[in-house]
């Protein structure tokens, strides 16, 4: 699809202007009905605040105490999504969903981009019938660099179990830790290995040098910055105020008229006082 709208694949945008840029001569070209769609848009709109070193609310996102308040309808927050609303006016930007549907949207070559989990490479790859690529997150000049945020599942283990049930699930979790589990984790998911042998394991193997698109998020991570506003936040009920943010991209790229900046503005306030509430009710039932 660049190739078709005479763009080299081998120089994918690294910025936003260049992402709409290209988006529009793929449009234009025909060869694509969409440059880009997103997978998790509000996962996203958290990693462009992280990537440019932003943060997403106040005590330090939530890590030096409780957050009490969102920050993204700030100045940086409104750039974003005002971009957004524009790359969504000229088809630049498809509209793929809260979760993973975008993925089919890119594999059907309804676009010529996406911006998804890294969890998803493998399972892309392996379905795509044309030539993939993996780069680095669009950002927009001026800003500090800041990094790409890790994100995924979590396992917990809660009170109340027997010694036996506690025994198996420890065993489980040596069983999850094993080095060769650990690396077939990922060859599988394109997930994170999570223990230093896997890794070595992996480059041993030759795993990125042949499986280049794996290695992008790590090279992403590793070229980054360790600043607290690239850390991640924390929020309480933080399910339901991502539910907020979708909401609120949603309505934005519906946007018709023109002046992008006072409706991406009206629609992050109107978001951020929604989010508000929620973290006060969290507060008042789990303190401070």
């Amino acid at each position: 699809m660049f190739r078709a709208a005479g763009l080299d694949p081998n120089k994918p945008p690294s910025t936003f202007d260049e992402l709409y840029e290209m988006g529009k001569k793929i449009v234009e070209s025909g060869a694509a009905q969409g440059g880009i769609s997103f997978g998790w848009p509000a996962w996203v709109f958290e990693q462009m605040h992280s990537v440019h070193g932003q943060f997403y609310a106040n005590n330090e996102n939530g890590r030096a105490a409780k957050a009490t308040e969102v920050f993204f309808n700030g100045d940086f927050g409104v750039k974003v999504l005002a971009e957004w609303i524009k790359w969504a006016q000229a088809k630049v930007f498809l509209y793929g969903g809260r979760e993973y549907d975008a993925n089919q949207a890119f594999l059907t070559k309804q676009v010529a981009m996406l911006i998804q989990s890294t969890s998803s490479v493998s399972s892309i790859e392996s379905k795509a019938d044309f030539e993939m690529g993996t780069t680095f997150l669009p950002v927009i000049p001026g800003y500090p660099k800041g990094n790409s945020v890790i994100g995924g599942a979590t396992l917990w283990v809660m009170k109340g179990h027997t010694d036996e049930e506690y025994e198996a699930i420890w065993k489980f979790f040596q069983y999850l830790m094993k080095t060769e589990v650990t690396a077939e984790w990922h060859k599988s998911t394109g997930y994170f290995p999570t223990t230093n042998s896997a890794v070595k394991k992996l480059m041993d193997e030759g795993w990125f040098a042949e499986n280049p698109n794996h290695l992008t998020a790590f090279l992403q991570i590793l070229s980054g910055t360790r600043i607290p506003e690239a850390q991640g936040v924390r929020l309480g009920n933080f399910v339901a105020i991502r539910d907020v943010v979708d909401g609120a991209i949603e309505k934005a790229i519906q946007y018709t008229g023109t002046n992008f900046e006072a409706e991406a503005k009206r629609i992050l306030d109107d978001a951020a006082k929604k989010s508000n509430t929620i973290l006060e009710e969290y507060t008042l039932i789990y303190g401070k």
